[in-house]
């Protein structure tokens, strides 16, 4: 009886833990996979709001804020740049296959509820993808700043130059806007 009692009580500190783990990695970012360290540099990423941008063909831009201890900065980024960092992603560690991203929608992609569940999810697949970086890069893990967050994945860099098109770190001109209300 005693070993039941000790055994349920247990059980019922670990589902504690794991809720308060979850919790705390929802208002900070990814956290390492084994241990709780305040003292290490934690990247924390949040995807905080969408805007509708441009003029004939409006699409929508996620706003990425990223802190890792003292540096922090601002990512606008399309969907398809998210697309790209996913199928490059792949190439480099085949396990991110199995991590969930948002599929491309064609129809009803405008929608309030699809763009909130999409920067939503966008976020969960960013910081999943981080936690495996830091985990498997010893770049990332011995000294997490923003030139080496930056160099191992530059689509976290502020600004990005592609031959076709300007940068796009600025923020976009914003039409008609979406945002997150908040952590």
């Amino acid at each position: 009886e005693l070993n039941d009692r000790l055994q349920r009580n247990m059980v019922s500190k670990d589902m504690i833990i794991k809720r308060l783990y979850l919790e705390l990695e929802a208002l900070r970012g990814p956290l390492g996979p084994t241990e709780i360290d305040v003292s290490t540099q934690i990247i924390s990423l949040w995807v905080t709001s969408v805007f509708l941008s441009g003029s004939q063909r409006q699409h929508h831009v996620y706003q990425i804020h990223v802190r890792i201890g003292p540096e922090e900065w601002n990512v606008y980024r399309r969907y398809s740049e998210f697309y790209n960092l996913h199928q490059e992603s792949k190439k480099q560690y085949p396990v991110v296959s199995a991590f969930q991203f948002p599929p491309k929608k064609t129809i009803g992609n405008k929608d309030s509820k699809f763009v909130e569940d999409r920067r939503i999810k966008l976020q969960q697949y960013l910081r999943r993808l981080v936690n495996h970086l830091v985990a498997n890069n010893p770049m990332l893990s011995s000294s997490a700043s923003k030139s080496s967050l930056t160099a191992s994945i530059p689509f976290f860099a502020e600004a990005r130059e592609s031959p076709s098109r300007s940068s796009r770190s600025r923020p976009p001109r914003v039409h008609s806007s979406h945002t997150y209300g908040g952590l």
